[in-house]
């Protein structure tokens, strides 16, 4: 990205980095989808997310799985409307607008806990989860 977007994107046009240099996602709660298929999320994740100073509850679909066999992992895709976080530069009058929408791939994350049953089917995670 060249310098002057990096610069447009911090400014309190954008993500006002000076004042909120952080945003922060904080999982309240974690549900089994019922329509659980290898390689499509199975789990939706909710909780609090803060961007410019402002909280609101989200939730969006994450795929979790094990690697290794001894750890778990999720990944997922996070769509936002930036105008419900203040950020409204050049924005569309519509909350339906494609205009206003972030749009970001949650980073994978691993977590040291190790499933407890059904390690050896196709899909342990997916396997577990009806279990439950």
């Amino acid at each position: 990205m060249n310098q002057m977007l990096i610069a447009h994107l911090h400014s309190d046009d954008f993500f006002d980095v000076a004042h909120h240099p952080v945003a922060e996602f904080v999982a309240e709660s974690i549900t089994t989808l019922a329509t659980c298929t290898d390689g499509t999320p199975n789990h939706l994740l909710r909780g609090q997310f803060t961007l410019r100073g402002i909280t609101r509850e989200i939730e969006f679909p994450i795929l979790v799985a094990t690697a290794d066999g001894q750890r778990l992992t999720a990944q997922g895709v996070l769509d936002l409307d930036r105008t419900q976080f203040s950020s409204v530069y050049g924005s569309v009058d519509s909350s339906a607008s494609s205009a206003n929408t972030l749009s970001t791939t949650t980073s994978t994350f691993t977590s040291s806990s190790t499933p407890t049953s059904n390690r050896d089917t196709d899909n342990p995670v997916c396997a577990q989860s009806k279990n439950r």
